[in-house]
C-alpha cells in the first residue's frame, strides 16, 4: 500500500477538483486503463500540482468526470474526456480508491455519487474512518472496521478481508495503458500482456471449486475448478464430450438446452454454436465446439489446433476479453494429457500474438495429473510469452493517437480499415475474411468506377464498421513514390473525416511483394499522419498494424512514431517499469 494511504479516509469516495492556472501546464495526475479496457485508474499524483492539492492519490479509480458517470465506458473514450478536460483547464472528479471499488462491486453498493449518497451504507458511516496498514500491507486496524464487516452477512467476510489486504496496483491486474498529462508535445505509452510468472493459480492458494479466476493479471493460466463457476465472457465446452456438454446444459437450465438445438437444427454445420449462458452458469456465453478426436497423434493436434483457435476468433470479433477452456479429450476420449496441454497452451500463445485476450485452462479439482501438465507447459513458454510484451506502442499527437501493432489487419475493431486496390495479397486477404458481400461490392464498383480513387465497401464479416480500398501505385522514384503516400494519407483523411469516423486501422503498403523503400513508406505515412492530427486537432485513434513475421517494419513504425519533426529522436524518460513499460517525452 503506498504510504501516502495511511491515515487516509480509504473507504469514502472523494471529489477532487482542478483548475490550471497561466504557470500550470497539466494537472498533474497520470492514468492508467484496467486490464478490461473499461474504467480508468490513477497511476501518479505528481508533487506541486493542481492534483497534488486534492485529495487524489495513486490507485484512485475515476467514477465520475464532470458528474458524469464514466466507470462502464471504455478507457480510450475517458482519456479523451480527460484530454477535452485539460483543454478547458478544468475537471471535476469523483474518485474511490481501488481496494474499495471492488468491495462496493462485491456487496452491491452503488458507485455513482447521487446514488451513493442515497445508499444506506453511506448514511451509516462516516468519513472518517481510516485503515491503517503495517509494511506487509495485511493488517487492519482503525475504528470502524469490524461496524462494517457486521453489516454484511458472514459468507462475505472472506471478500471483505480481501478487499483491505489488496495489492498496490502497480502489481495487480490493472495495468495495460498509461498516458501521462503532461507538458509535452506527445505523450507516449507502450503496451503488452503481462509476463507468466507473476502468479499461477495454484491449488494450495485456491479451493478446487474457486472461480476466481479474474483475478489474475496473466494473459494464459491454468486453475483447478469448474467451468460452471467461471466468471469469465466465454467458456467452451466441446459438444463431442458428453458428460461435460450434459453438465453444462443442466447447470444452464432448459434455456440454454433449447437455445442450442433450435441454433443445431438451423444449422448443422456451424462450426460454433453460440448460446447465452443462464441458469448457474458465471460466464455470459457459451461456445459449442465439435473435437474430433483420433488415435493418430498429428490429426489429434490439427483438431484440437482448430478448437481452440476457432473459439479465440469468435470472441475476439464479438469484442470479448476473456475465455475459459477445459482439458479437452482427456476425459472421455482418454487423449495424452501431454500432448492436448502442449497443443492447446502452445495454439492460445499463437493466437494472443494477434488478439488480446486473458485465457483460462480449467481443470477438474481430482485432476491433478491434468493440471500438472497444463501447469508445466505454460511454464515452459515462458521465455516465448515474454515476447508478447510490448507488441503495441501509441503516442498522443494533441487530442490524436497512433498505434502500432504487431497484428492482422482483418481483426482490428476500428472504423474503418484501408486497404490498398493495388496490393493483390493484401486485398484479397481482407475481402476473403470479410466475405461474399464485400466482394460483390467491390467488384461492382471496381467495373463500374475502374478510375475511383478510393472504393468504399461494407465490412461483412469484420468487426469494423467499413472498407476503404485506396487506388495506390508504387514507383522506383524515391520523390513520386513519397508524393503518392502524402496523397493517399490525404485521401484517407478526407474520406474517413466525411463518414465521420474516428479510428483507422492501416497496413504497412507498400513493404511486402512491392519492395518498396521501408524507411521512405514509414517515414512518409507516419509523418503525414501525424501533420493532419495535429493541423487539424482531429480525435482520432490511427493503427498502423504490421503483420507479427516483420519485425524490421515493426521497428521502423515504432522509430518514426517516437522522431519529431525536425527528424530528432526525442528522449523519454522511464517512469514506472512494470510488466510493460512506460515513457514520458521530455
Amino acid at each position: 500500500m503506498p504510504i501516502d494511504y495511511q491515515n487516509f479516509p480509504k473507504h469514502q469516495p472523494r471529489t477532487c477538483e482542478m483548475r490550471l492556472n497561466r504557470s500550470d501546464t497539466s494537472f498533474g495526475f497520470q492514468t492508467v486503463d484496467p486490464l478490461t479496457s473499461v474504467g480508468m485508474l490513477i497511476q501518479e499524483v505528481y508533487p506541486n500540482s493542481p492534483a497534488a492539492n486534492t485529495s487524489l492519490r495513486k490507485c484512485d479509480r475515476i467514477i465520475e468526470i464532470d458528474d458524469e458517470f464514466i466507470d462502464n465506458v471504455s478507457s480510450r473514450t475517458i482519456l479523451e474526456k480527460l484530454h477535452t478536460a485539460q483543454e478547458e483547464q478544468h475537471v471535476k472528479l469523483y474518485v474511490v480508491d481501488t481496494a474499495t471499488y471492488e468491495f462496493f462491486q462485491s456487496n452491491n453498493i452503488p458507485l455513482s455519487s447521487k446514488e451513493y449518497r442515497q445508499s444506506t451504507f453511506a448514511k451509516k458511516f462516516s468519513p472518517d474512518s481510516y485503515i491503517e496498514e503495517d509494511k506487509s500491507y495485511r493488517s487492519i486496524s482503525g475504528p470502524k472496521i469490524d461496524d462494517v464487516k457486521s453489516q454484511y452477512k458472514e459468507d462475505d467476510n472472506k471478500s471483505f478481508n480481501q478487499l483491505w489486504s489488496h495489492r498496490r496496483v502497480e502489481n495487480s491486474d490493472m495495468v495495460i495503458l498509461s498516458n501521462t498529462f503532461g507538458n509535452s508535445e506527445f505523450d507516449v505509452y507502450q503496451k503488452g500482456s503481462h509476463s507468466i510468472d507473476t502468479e499461477i493459480h495454484d491449488d494450495k492458494k485456491q479451493t478446487s471449486n474457486s472461480n476466481n479466476i479474474n483475478s489474475s493479471c496473466l494473459p494464459i493460466h491454468v486453475c483447478k475448478g469448474d467451468l460452471i463457476t467461471q466468471e469469465t465472457d466465454v467458456i467452451v465446452v466441446s459438444s463431442s464430450s458428453q458428460r461435460l456438454f450434459k453438465s453444462i446444459c443442466k447447470a444452464g437450465g432448459s434455456s440454454v438446452l433449447a437455445s442450442y438445438n433450435a441454433k443445431l437444427n438451423n444449422n448443422p454445420e456451424a462450426p460454433i454454436i453460440v448460446v447465452k449462458a443462464d441458469g448457474q452458469l458465471a460466464s455470459k456465453i457459451i461456445y459449442f465446439l465439435s473435437l474430433k478426436p483420433s488415435s493418430d497423434t498429428s490429426i489429434l493436434c490439427k483438431s484440437i489446433e482448430k478448437f481452440v483457435s476457432d473459439a479465440l476468433e469468435k470472441a475476439t470479433k464479438q469484442n470479448y476479453r476473456s475465455i475459459a477452456f477445459p482439458a479437452i479429450g482427456c476425459d472421455q476420449f482418454r487423449c495424452s494429457a501431454s500432448i492436448v496441454a502442449c497443443t492447446m497452451v502452445r495454439e492460445v500463445y499463437r493466437k494472443l500474438k494477434i488478439s488480446k485476450m486473458s485465457v483460462s485452462f480449467v481443470i477438474k479439482p481430482e485432476k491433478t495429473d491434468i493440471y500438472d501438465e497444463f501447469l508445466k507447459q505454460i511454464h515452459l513458454l515462458e521465455p516465448t510469452l515474454s515476447s508478447l510484451e510490448s507488441r503495441t506502442i501509441c503516442a498522443t499527437f494533441k487530442r490524436g493517437i497512433i498505434e502500432v501493432e504487431m497484428g492482422d489487419i482483418t481483426m482490428q475493431k476500428v472504423d474503418v480499415i484501408i486497404g490498398s486496390s493495388s496490393s493483390n495479397i493484401l486485398r484479397k486477404a481482407i475481402i476473403k475474411a470479410a466475405g461474399n458481400e464485400t466482394q460483390a461490392v467491390y467488384d461492382l464498383e471496381s467495373t463500374t468506377h475502374p478510375n475511383s480513387v478510393l472504393i468504399a465497401t461494407p465490412a461483412g464479416a469484420l468487426p469494423c464498421k467499413q472498407i476503404f480500398f485506396v487506388k495506390w501505385e508504387p514507383d522506383s522514384d524515391e520523390k513520386i513514390l513519397e508524393q503518392s503516400l502524402v496523397d493517399l494519407i490525404y485521401t484517407v483523411v478526407q474520406n474517413v473525416k466525411s463518414h465521420r469516423f474516428t479510428s483507422i486501422a492501416l497496413p504497412a503498403i507498400g513493404c511486402g511483394k512491392h519492395g518498396c523503400s521501408i524507411d521512405i513508406v514509414v517515414k512518409t505515412m507516419v509523418l503525414e499522419m501525424k501533420k493532419n492530427l495535429i493541423k487539424r486537432n482531429l480525435p482520432w485513434t490511427v493503427k498502423f498494424v504490421v503483420e507479427p513475421d516483420q519485425e524490421n517494419i515493426y521497428d521502423e513504425f515504432r522509430k518514426q512514431v517516437f522522431t519529431t519533426q525536425d527528424g530528432k529522436t526525442k528522449v523519454f524518460t522511464l517512469l514506472i517499469k512494470l510488466n510493460c513499460v512506460i515513457y514520458r517525452i521530455d
